[in-house]
């Protein structure tokens, strides 16, 4: 699916692209400009949220539907899977075909950083995933992730705001609330992001306002953490991401530093030790190779140590 949208409006027209043939698909799915989305379940089956005629859009402008469509259909004959309320922000369903784990969820959108997550049961009911709306929340294969904005009490336990934990998705859908600590903030950390690939969880954490990767593994003991080797450690900006989180551990990690260009390189989470692989960069404009960067740190009149460089 290609989303094409006028001079990068919000509204946009959504159609299929074969990349085998490099053409657009005669006849294929075809979702008119507006503000939404398509999303595949299967070869012929999509989730449509769009613009479906009047009372079909939210107050902020967004879909306020989501109907299942199958090929050769009419728009209009698509089938409803969820509908919100006027008031909600943004309504939207995906389908995660991962094997052994595939899932649908709707999403309903009611406000920035307030949203509900809700599992498409096999009769089409939906379950909602009874965690808080603030959270940002993510299911990967045999996971739910979230990382939490507020405080939260589940369980007999009481996570803190920042923190990144996970539980067994099905598990918790069943009724456990058995969570995993997998990131707590402290005076000098916070959360930058964090990447699942097959096997292993990877946290960016700054720390000092420094980027700190580590890769998490869950042995028979318990999960265990190793340092992500990255080079030449320049101060800079780093973020990662998953090349194919289905199939491998492998990671795709972008650097910029004051002194180097932005660099892409592939690194392994399972094997963490081994330096990642360069395999391009920005080019460099001048020479830094007798310069440096250094980081220090003031310390503010109620004893806050501020980092500078």
């Amino acid at each position: 699916m290609v989303a094409l949208s006028r001079g990068g409006a919000d509204a946009d027209v959504t159609r299929e692209f074969d990349l085998s043939t490099k053409t657009w698909v005669e006849g294929g799915f075809y979702r008119p400009e507006a503000k939404g989305g398509l999303g595949w379940i299967d070869a012929d089956t999509v989730y449509v949220y769009t613009d479906f005629g009047p009372g079909s859009m939210t107050e902020s402008g967004y879909p306020r539907v989501v109907k299942r469509w199958k090929r050769g259909t009419p728009l209009d004959s698509a089938q409803l899977v969820y509908e919100g309320k006027a008031d909600d922000m943004y309504i939207a369903a995906g389908h995660d075909d991962t094997p052994g784990y595939k899932r649908d969820f709707v999403t309903r959108t009611l406000a920035f950083y307030n949203d509900e997550l809700y599992l498409i049961g096999g009769d089409g009911a939906l379950v909602k995933v009874d965690v808080p709306n603030s959270a940002q929340k993510s299911v990967q294969r045999q996971w739910l992730a979230l990382e939490l904005r507020e405080p939260w009490t589940v369980g007999g336990k009481t996570y803190k705001a920042g923190s990144y934990i996970v539980a067994d998705f099905d598990g918790f859908m069943a009724g456990k609330r058995e969570f995993d600590v997998l990131f707590e903030p402290g005076a000098t950390t916070s959360l930058a992001g964090a990447t699942l690939t097959r096997n292993r969880v990877v946290l960016n954490v700054f720390d000092d306002v420094k980027n700190r990767i580590s890769v998490l593994t869950l042995g028979a003991d318990g999960w265990t953490s190793q340092p992500l080797q990255l080079g030449d450690g320049q101060i800079g900006t780093t973020s990662v991401g998953a090349v194919d989180a289905d199939e491998s551990d492998l990671l795709w990690v972008t650097t910029t530093s004051y002194l180097t260009p932005t660099t892409l390189l592939l690194a392994d989470a399972a094997a963490p030790a081994a330096p990642a692989q360069p395999l391009k960069a920005m080019p460099a404009f001048f020479d830094a190779s007798k310069d440096a960067v250094e980081q220090h740190f003031a310390t503010s009149k109620d004893g806050t140590r501020v980092p500078y460089l």
